[in-house]
């Protein structure tokens, strides 16, 4: 599936983590809810499903996950919202240090990508949540429709670490 945009792609992937949460009975995740957007590029996605779930995003930037979220972290639903476009390597970095924090659960949410790419991933998170899944050798080829000045544009109002 072809997105038109990260916005639409994002859309797609709130509704489908609103299905789960009912379906699989984590609801009860949103008042301890915390969405992470892994990159910048991913901050349009990672907006749709903070609207969704009536929060807001965390932006780790390309930088590491910042000292001061550790307090807000321990015991808390973290869920991780990339594009597809992470490499394996940098999405376990990520993961090894919210896992340091404690939290409840981490939960890694993506509108495309092939489950196969990520097989090591499904090792250190509690769940892979994707929109759609691909029979390509890489999710990463779905195009979204929009340019880097867009995603510079958008990340230029979700500050870091906030």
């Amino acid at each position: 599936m072809y997105y038109a945009s990260r916005i639409e792609a994002g859309h797609l992937l709130a509704l489908k983590l609103k299905i789960l949460a009912t379906h699989l009975h984590f609801s009860q995740l949103s008042p301890g809810l915390l969405l992470f957007s892994t990159a910048t590029r991913c901050i349009p996605v990672a907006r749709e499903v903070a609207a969704a779930f009536d929060t807001d995003v965390i932006s780790l930037g390309d930088n590491q996950v910042d000292a001061r979220l550790r307090p807000s972290v321990q015991e808390r639903t973290v869920i991780l919202i990339d594009d597809g476009k992470s490499s394996e390597t940098y999405l376990l970095r990520i993961v090894t240090e919210l896992q340091s924090l404690h939290p409840a659960r981490v939960l890694l949410a993506m509108p495309s990508a092939n489950g196969q790419r990520h097989r090591l991933l499904y090792r250190v998170v509690d769940d892979i949540i994707y929109a759609t899944t691909q029979s390509r050798l890489y999710a990463d080829e779905v195009w979204y429709g929009v340019s880097s000045d867009h995603i510079d544009l958008a990340s230029q109002s979700v500050p870091s670490g906030q």
